[in-house]
């Protein structure tokens, strides 16, 4: 399963690095949000795509069977 290419196209367009940061600590994982100041725990799945899609600058190839279990 690939992401919606709605989804896919805002993304590729908009410039990500305003969209926030993602970092973790040794037992979660959590986004901050640079609009807000607010900081949000995110699952794993969450984080791989937050991680790759605002280190990226793009959505790439993230697929559903990249996702961890």
């Amino acid at each position: 399963m690939e992401l919606n290419k709605d989804i896919r196209r805002v993304l590729d367009d908009y410039y990500t690095p305003r969209l926030g940061k993602v970092f973790s600590t040794e037992n979660r994982r959590y986004f901050y949000d640079t609009g807000t100041g607010k900081i949000a725990e995110v699952n794993e799945n969450v984080y791989f795509v937050l991680k790759t899609i605002l280190e990226n600058g793009k959505s790439g190839g993230i697929r559903a069977t990249e996702f961890i279990s």
